[in-house]
């Protein structure tokens, strides 16, 4: 509609000018709306288990391990629940949330991965190396 308002010289004299005003405001406040918004990809931390730099924590089979981290985000703030998704390389999916424990992970180095959502379906992620030895 405002393109024809623009370019066609003849119809827009024909066109009242408050409308003309009103067209103008709303389709420049959805522009700016539009694109004023950027979704901010979320932080997540792994506070256990974790080594220093580099280190791989080693655990035996059966251990009872601790898992422990959290999620922000600057839209939604501390993340909870399903929105933190915890991985291993090896075994795949292995828990929500902030908290857990697991005594059943496979033997080998696997790469533990917390990976926080956000509502927009952004992600961020933090992982760390743990060893579960025979």
């Amino acid at each position: 509609m405002i393109k024809f308002l623009i370019f066609n010289r003849q119809k827009f004299a024909e066109f009242p000018f408050y409308i003309f005003c009103i067209f103008l405001i709303i389709l420049i406040s959805g522009c700016e709306g539009d694109s004023a918004y950027t979704n901010q990809t979320p932080t997540a931390v792994i506070i256990s288990p974790l080594g220093e730099e580099d280190e791989v924590l080693i655990y035996n089979e059966g251990d009872i391990i601790t898992f422990t981290g959290s999620g922000t985000d600057v839209e939604d703030k501390n993340l909870i629940g399903d929105s933190l998704i915890w991985a291993s390389s090896i075994d795949g999916p292995i828990g929500t949330g902030t908290y857990f424990t697991k005594n059943d992970l496979s033997i080998g180095t696997h790469t533990i991965t917390l990976t926080a959502f956000d509502s927009d379906g952004a992600a961020g992620s933090d992982s760390v190396s743990i060893d579960v030895i025979q």
